[in-house]
């Protein structure tokens, strides 16, 4: 790593520790998200659960959202249910252990209209 991109990502981690968003990061420097996360890794010591610096989502909740990231829950249903976003419920499952999905539970096909008779 240049010295110039060690500086940029011990800005956005002391930015981070201060309490900015990765999204309000990456918005800032015109980088994607993913690009702010590797920035990140291995500098920041402490990670946010989610949301505003100070909110904390309480353990039976993140035991909750885990649970049914683990049960497959559809993640539109995990977000609507517990009022978190994507990024914080694939934090929580991945503190917990549990593997990433690929791209959510799949649903059951549904019938196909664009095939004639036959």
């Amino acid at each position: 790593m240049s010295a110039r991109e060690d500086s940029l990502a011990q800005a956005l981690a002391d930015a981070y520790q201060g309490g900015a968003s990765v999204r309000d990061l990456a918005r800032q420097h015109g980088l994607s998200h993913t690009t702010i996360h590797r920035k990140l890794e291995g500098r920041v010591v402490m990670r946010k659960v989610g949301g505003p610096v100070g909110i904390q989502i309480p353990k039976e909740v993140q035991d909750a959202v885990a649970k049914a990231y683990a049960d497959d829950m559809p993640m539109a249903d995990i977000v609507a249910a517990f009022e978190v976003c994507d990024e914080t419920v694939r934090r929580i499952a991945d503190a917990a252990g549990i593997p990433p999905t690929q791209g959510g539970r799949a649903e059951a096909p549904g019938p196909r209209h664009d095939r004639g008779p036959g």
